[in-house]
């Protein structure tokens, strides 16, 4: 169907019951309010609706090759590969189970829709406890540590692909830019998660590599503990030029003295940026020895009861072997 002929009316109706819309296509919730549809934006030009269907397809072997019920997964309930020929039939989707409080790009920015939040929502996420920032930190990295280990590149990384269920808990989505066993990746990050490629990190025809997707972590763990991405109000030109010069923004937050502090884990970001660090298990071994340097009793019992990882003194990722920068 061309572009333009896509009636209003049907378009109007998506639009009612969509809650997101990205280069992957739409989601949608379904009746009931506990499911979400995910499939190819139904008024975009056919060319980028056959990408979308690639994307889908991608996203639906990742959750097949995943453990199902995962704790940083979202369950995958139906999928249509639409693998055959007749591209006239029910086309890609993917259902997932929704998740009622959003991303966690929101979440830290005070529920704003969008990034650009009001003086309100800036209050209530620079109000989200310390423990709380440190508890999403691991479950983040948890759930890399996760994707490596069974092969998989995120390639897009970042707070806005990972969801909050109703108690609070982080869960990775959008997989539909993966590198699956070292397929090409589909995606790239956004510009304040985007590491500049090189011929090393750039893992040869895949597009990504560990370096890249700890880069992006970085990243991650940089707005999970100020609120906000990387040079947030510049451009993505301008963003993009600051990694290239090897320029990365203050690990500091100002004190109530009027002096600046480094913000928590910001050696381990600091890491993840330069690419010195080798695994997504190195980072969360670094994060667990900094939360337990860090906080007192209580405040580990609730990170560790709400992250579900031990904050003994080491995590061993059993009976797999993780990505690192030369495995990649």
């Amino acid at each position: 169907m061309a572009q333009n002929a896509f009636p209003i009316e049907e378009r109007l109706r998506i639009l009612r019951t969509m809650i997101n819309k990205g280069n992957t296509g739409v989601v949608m919730l379904l009746p009931g309010g506990d499911r979400v549809i995910k499939s190819p934006v139904p008024w975009a030009s056919e060319y980028l609706r056959q990408f979308q269907r690639e994307q889908l397809r991608r996203e639906i072997d990742v959750y097949l090759y995943l453990p199902q019920g995962h704790r940083r997964l979202i369950r995958m309930l139906e999928y249509n590969y639409n693998s055959g020929d007749d591209r006239e039939s029910e086309d890609v989707s993917i259902t997932l189970e929704y998740m009622p409080n959003h991303s966690l790009r929101s979440y830290l920015q005070g529920g704003a829709q969008f990034p650009n939040p009001d003086d309100e929502q800036r209050a209530r996420g620079a109000a989200i406890p310390q423990r709380r920032r440190a508890s999403w930190a691991l479950e983040a990295t948890d759930g890399v540590v996760l994707l490596h280990t069974h092969g998989i590149l995120h390639a897009d990384l970042r707070p806005d692909n990972m969801l909050l269920d109703d108690q609070l808990h982080l869960r990775l989505i959008d997989f539909s830019g993966c590198s699956l066993r070292g397929t090409p990746a589909l995606s790239y990050e956004s510009a304040a998660f985007y590491m500049p490629r090189t011929p090393e990190n750039s893992n040869g025809k895949v597009g990504c590599s560990v370096a890249t997707d700890l880069f992006a972590l970085g990243s991650t763990l940089f707005q999970i503990m100020t609120c906000f991405p990387p040079w947030d109000g510049q451009s993505h030109d301008e963003t993009e030029a600051h990694y290239e010069r090897g320029e990365f923004p203050p690990l500091v937050k100002d004190g109530p003295d009027g002096n600046t502090t480094p913000i928590l884990f910001s050696d381990i970001i600091w890491r993840c940026w330069h690419g010195q660090i080798a695994t997504s298990a190195d980072v969360l071994v670094a994060l667990q020895a900094e939360i337990r340097a860090t906080f007192g009793p209580e405040d580990l019992a609730f990170i560790e009861q709400e992250s579900g990882i031990s904050l003994g003194e080491a995590r061993a990722v059993q009976n797999l072997i993780p990505l690192t920068l030369e495995n990649a």
